[in-house]
């Protein structure tokens, strides 16, 4: 094994590995709450679309309890207190998903399997042809 990889490539691949698979499984698990096409208005209580920091989230109130869910940056930027605004409410869980969250996060899975491909590549018996 030794021959075929450097050091320590097969503990980065597992690695992303594991963090490949919390995505696929995130996804797929927000998958089953948007095909269940439980959509839900609320109504914006509070929001953080700090410039810069990457997390962009709304609170709101739902049936006398306190949500708070991440949304993309642009919905966030171009919303107000006091807005409407439609998310998928999962039973099981007992949480919000934003649709358009939801598609960028394919993204994600997609770049994270790529990365684990490239990792798998045995580099070092590629560069040592003798």
């Amino acid at each position: 094994m030794n021959k075929f990889y450097f050091k320590n490539q097969l503990l980065i691949a597992f690695v992303l590995f594991i963090f490949s698979f919390y995505e696929i499984y995130t996804l797929r698990v927000n998958d089953l709450v948007i095909n269940d096409k439980n959509k839900k208005e609320i109504t914006v209580s509070e929001m953080n679309c700090g410039v810069g920091n990457g997390a962009y989230s709304i609170t709101f109130l739902y049936n006398d309890k306190n949500y708070n869910t991440k949304i993309l940056s642009e919905p966030c930027i171009n919303m107000n207190i006091g807005d409407k605004y439609e998310l998928y409410y999962s039973d099981k869980n007992d949480e919000f998903i934003d649709y358009h969250s939801f598609e960028h996060s394919k993204k994600g899975v997609v770049f994270s399997v790529l990365i684990l491909i490239l990792f798998l590549i045995p580099y070092k018996s590629l560069f040592n042809k003798k």
